[in-house]
């Protein structure tokens, strides 16, 4: 059969011009949730190192939960890359998605678990230590079993986790924000005070150390409101379904807020070394002070947990 040179010249056309836009909204659909998945494997791998350095040194029950929450992560975002490799028709979506359901729990789980026993060192009576870390991570092992059950419940039933699940994540920042405004913002800023008060301007340092960590903290809480407040918005305004950036993005963001978390391991370490080196102090001081028996313009003596952060 003849075909005319011009028709067949003119459905070419017409095909590359279709092709290229395929390829557009191809590009436009999976390029950016892509690169938003990719950007989280630097963090963690930087994350992953401060946590093994963290307890290879200084071996402790924080440590131990940042570190298993950095390598809970990194299978989380393995998970999710692998997705963005294979074909949709190839994957076997449900073992695909429960994994990114108890992963994502249990990684949030870990960190607040984590943060709790970093909440209680400011605390000088043992037992208050022992209830703020433990009450914490006990109410939030409850909530993470609890939570993952219904996202598993969701994604084998329909495909996607529901908007419950979705607003029952706000119990992780709430566990998060209001331990941390009420032990390090609110007790470091009196501690502080009262080393100013009672410590010559040679031991300046020791002020200085305490606010320091109440900056750092009241940094974390920005960079956990900001995080949270992003999953929320994005988890209860799009559906996971319909958009493609829903689950990267509560990836990255869980991800950056779990390795500002594990960099304020740096900071204490960094801290440490500071007095040591401005005060010639080799015993890590307290967060609780005490008066000193000579009154104002000598050091102050600091007492409670073994160090300002385990």
């Amino acid at each position: 059969m003849f075909i005319d040179p011009a028709v067949s010249l003119t459905i070419a056309k017409v095909q590359a011009a279709t092709q290229a836009k395929v390829t557009d909204l191809v590009a436009v659909a999976y390029g950016g949730p892509s690169m938003l998945v990719g950007s989280c494997w630097p963090i963690m791998v930087f994350a992953f190192m401060i946590a093994v350095w963290r307890v290879s040194t200084n071996p402790n029950p924080r440590a131990i939960l940042l570190l298993i929450a950095t390598v809970v992560n990194l299978v989380d975002i393995a998970n999710l890359t692998y997705g963005k490799t294979v074909a949709p028709s190839a994957l076997a979506m449900t073992p695909h998605l429960v994994l990114l359901v108890i992963c994502g729990q249990v990684k949030l789980g870990l960190l607040i678990a984590a943060s709790g026993w970093r909440f209680s060192q400011v605390c000088a009576v043992a037992r208050h230590r022992q209830m703020i870390s433990w009450g914490i991570t006990g109410l939030i092992a409850t909530w993470t079993t609890a939570n993952t059950a219904v996202g598993i419940y969701d994604v084998s039933r329909t495909g996607q986790a529901s908007r419950v699940f979705w607003g029952m994540l706000a119990m992780f920042p709430a566990a998060y924000l209001i331990p941390a405004i009420f032990t390090f913002t609110l007790t470091l800023s009196r501690v502080e005070q009262g080393v100013k008060e009672y410590t010559s301007s040679a031991h300046a340092s020791s002020a200085q150390k305490f606010r320091h960590l109440r900056i750092a903290n009241n940094i974390l809480i920005t960079i956990t409101f900001i995080c949270c407040t992003a999953v929320l918005i994005v988890t209860q305004t799009f559906d996971s379904l319909q958009n493609r950036f829903v689950v990267p993005s509560v990836l990255f963001s869980g991800t950056v807020w779990l390795c500002a978390e594990s960099c304020f391991e740096v900071l204490t370490v960094w801290q440490k070394l500071k007095v040591v080196v401005d005060t010639g102090e080799t015993t890590p001081v307290g967060s609780r002070m005490q008066r000193s028996p000579t009154g104002k313009g000598t050091q102050a003596k600091l007492t409670g947990s073994q160090s300002a952060m385990p």
